[in-house]
């Protein structure tokens, strides 16, 4: 129960200290905006029992306390984040309130929870409380920040060609369409959800609303899609019986050959009409194909066939007609393109037609080959009456991505024939909804994830490459910057750079680590033991290997540890060998890039299931990209944990000692805090659930995942065998919310559940960037 300390020194308070001028009573009320009684009450359960004014006790003694007066504000992390206010000890809800707001500072950790103080009631709550948490600053679980390497893309891999619509930018006909000022960002910001979980509207990241006369952007998507893994883009072209659209875009890539990019194009050959259908009515400007018309388009699409950029196939320049059934006599323009292309010193033309509107005989037309063209062709269950309706006059169609995964990969492995499989481009999208441009009235693909794309997009690599020869190994991604019909790599608000890392798993997935196998083995085999304690360290970042060696080397040597290591397997030979050479461990494993440090730390642990340690230190190269002073963190942590006086009492605990894990106590987390991580409790509570664990023992775990434990029990725990290995996602780099994030959580629950307690102790660092 509270002192009575507290009821006095207000008593005492004198009255003039209650009297506030009007422009104070303001100001108190401005800041009371940001206070829950109701909360502080409930979180703080000594306020409560001692029966005094919550907002009274705040303002005076519980910030510096550093409590929180609302889900919404957390106290400390305002006095870390702007040292400003701490030097000039200003109580920080106060100086939020009367100044800090106006200047947008930050209020809580990102990837907090943040949540309005009172809450909106009815079916839009869910997508309230993440778009309001993105407003003050934080990020969904989801998000995926910037990744720190670049993937590495052999030769022989599937050229993954993305889409790329040209439309970002204004011109004179959306102006006289659409009013002044319209390009398709116009669109995509004012998008609303339709339905409880509709993600709109959906917000660029990084990128933002670009403008694409500008080159630089077009530098940045460039250096983002060869970051991550995109073999080329294909520019939708508009071409109008000699009017072009939107051409100043792809003639800016065209003209600036420091842009190192492959391209091709996809004539978008429809009319374009006010509904965004290509349909013939509400026609804004029409197509008027004709022998002359063929033989025009032909001459403007020289010029990009020649650049030494153009993605060609046995030196064929690829060319993509969207919709070639509408045009009249088809089989004369194939026949006179080709013979132009000869004509003009070209090897001929590789071309291609989708499967758009039904689309499928490709050959009768002497096309060469057929690239599907998703949505189009993609047969599913309507589950719109499954769905709670925002708007009761919603007219437009959901369908289940996951379900559209299911049926392009069962079609593709089974329906399409082998004697058309090498003419045959699979494409995937990432998504599909237009409702920004048919409000109320758009097809949406519901449950979209990067993980749902990663599995789809797995799948037709495997499949492209069985049945195609590297010259001609394609597959299509639908789309790099679709936003007004939801299909996009680019990042956003939510998901971040989440469907750019499938891109890039995709890619890892298939290095093949033969020879780092050979060097690891060779290397363990002929392991010594040297000590019955350890460090075990997960090392995910290639450059750290000097700072880790430099941080355990002391220690190491003072009390005869040994140093197991993993690494994940999209490590170069050299790095592997580096590693070896820098860090000199006793044992070094690689894995699959998955499940972060856990699941490595979980297939270590099995490995040197026979070696009779009493205590190890699991430590990883944690950077946290996403987090400020992510590395600082790291570091502290590593400190903490490696200090001579905290190894020295660890590893002179008596054998009859029932600690059996061991951590700072500044990076504990206890389950029933709000402003904590929850992303993946209730995912905790299910394996608790379903694992006969006393949730009791549920109260708290290690952010972080670094921590000294007792191996004998960690051996039970892990030989418990109830963490199969394939409840662990592809890793693309979600902050939280993933199987390892679960496992973080539980190790603490799992370690007294064994009958050994969790030891918290107390060090002078005290950095942790979740409180």
């Amino acid at each position: 129960m509270l002192n009575k300390f507290y009821k006095k020194i207000i008593a005492r308070k004198k009255v003039t200290e209650l009297q506030k001028s009007f422009h104070k009573f303001n100001d108190d009320e401005l800041i009371k905006l940001y206070f829950s009684e109701s909360f502080y009450l409930e979180t703080y359960k000594d306020i409560a029992e001692a029966g005094i004014d919550a907002f009274e006790h705040y303002m005076n003694y519980g910030w510096k306390e550093m409590r929180d007066p609302s889900p919404v504000f957390n106290t400390s992390f305002y006095l870390l984040e702007h040292e400003d206010v701490s030097k000039s000890n200003i109580n920080p809800l106060k100086h939020y309130a009367l100044w800090g707001r106006n200047e947008n500072r930050k209020i809580k950790y990102s990837n907090s929870v943040n949540r309005p103080l009172e809450t909106p009631s009815g079916l839009y709550e869910d997508s309230y409380f993440e778009q309001f948490s993105t407003a003050s600053g934080g990020r969904s679980p989801l998000y995926a920040p910037l990744m720190q390497r670049d993937v590495k893309v052999a030769e022989c891999d599937t050229r993954f060609i993305a889409f790329y619509l040209p439309q970002f930018h204004p011109f004179e006909e959306n102006n006289n369409w659409w009013g002044k000022g319209f390009t398709e960002w116009t669109n995509v910001s004012k998008a609303t959800p339709q339905f409880s979980g509709h993600y709109q509207p959906r917000l660029p990241g990084e990128l933002g609303f670009y403008d694409l006369r500008l080159t630089e952007n077009m530098h940045r998507q460039v250096e983002l899609a060869k970051k991550y893994g995109v073999s080329a883009f294909c520019f939708h072209y508009y071409w109008f019986d000699g009017k072009k659209l939107m051409d100043e875009p792809i003639d800016n890539f065209l003209n600036d050959s420091s842009i190192d990019f492959p391209f091709c194009l996809c004539w978008a050959n429809e009319n374009w009409t006010r509904r965004w259908d290509g349909a013939e009515h509400d026609v804004l400007i029409g197509q008027n194909h004709s022998d002359e018309d063929n033989i025009a388009v032909f001459y403007d699409l020289l010029r990009y066939f020649k650049d030494s950029r153009y993605v060609s196939v046995n030196g064929k320049p690829l060319i993509v007609l969207y919709r070639p059934a509408i045009i009249p006599n088809v089989e004369k323009l194939v026949a006179t393109w080709r013979r132009l292309a000869i004509e003009n010193g070209l090897s001929g033309l590789h071309i291609v037609a989708t499967n758009a509107f039904g689309f499928d005989d490709f050959r009768s037309i002497n096309f060469d080959a057929i690239v599907e063209f998703p949505p189009h062709g993609v047969v599913v269950n309507n589950i719109k009456d499954t769905l709670k309706l925002l708007n009761n006059n919603y007219k437009g169609n959901v369908y289940d991505y996951s379900e559209t995964v299911d049926f392009c990969l069962e079609r593709l492995n089974k329906s399409v024939s082998k004697n058309i499989s090498k003419n045959y481009y699979p494409c995937v999208m990432t998504g599909w909804d237009n409702e920004a441009r048919k409000p109320g009235n758009g097809n949406v693909f519901f449950n979209a994830t990067p993980l749902e794309f990663n599995r789809w997009l797995k799948g037709v690599d495997e499949w492209s490459k069985k049945n195609h020869a590297s010259e001609e190994n394609f597959v299509f991604i639908n789309a790099w910057n679709e936003w007004a019909e939801g299909t996009y790599l680019e990042p956003d608000r939510k998901f971040g750079y989440a469907y750019l890392n499938a891109i890039s798993n995709v890619r890892e997935s298939n290095i093949d680590i033969r020879e780092i196998k050979r060097i690891t083995d060779k290397h363990n085999s002929l392991m010594k033991k040297n000590g019955i304690n350890a460090l075990y360290i997960h090392i995910f970042y290639e450059d750290m290997l000097d700072e880790i060696n430099l941080a355990i080397n002391d220690i190491r040597k003072k009390h005869n540890l040994d140093v197991i290591i993993s690494v994940p397997h999209i490590w170069s030979v050299e790095s592997v060998k580096k590693a070896i050479k820098v860090i000199k461990p006793n044992l070094i494993y690689a894995f699959d890039n998955k499940g972060r440090d856990v699941l490595p730390f979980i297939k270590t642990v099995k490995e040197i299931n026979n070696l009779n340690y009493k205590w190890i230190c699991k430590l990883h190269s944690k950077k946290s990209p996403h987090m400020n002073n992510g590395s600082l963190w790291r570091e502290q942590l590593f400190q903490s944990l490696l200090s001579e006086n905290i190894v020295s009492q660890i590893l002179s605990l008596s054998p009859s000692s029932k600690f059996g894990i061991i951590a700072p106590i500044h990076s504990v987390h206890y389950t029933n805090e709000f402003n904590t991580m929850l992303h993946s409790l209730e995912a905790c509570k299910k394996m608790i659930c379903d694992n006969e664990i006393n949730e009791e023992h549920f109260t708290d775990f290690i952010g972080g995942t670094m921590f000294w434990f007792h191996f004998p029990t960690m051996k039970n725990i892990i030989a418990d065998n109830f963490i199969p290995e394939d409840l662990f996602e592809e890793d693309l780099g979600a902050i939280d919310g993933t199987f390892a994030h679960t496992m973080e959580r539980l190790f603490s629950t799992l370690f007294k559940q064994k009958g050994m307690l969790p030891f918290y102790f107390e060090c002078d660092n005290d950095y942790n960037p979740y409180k």
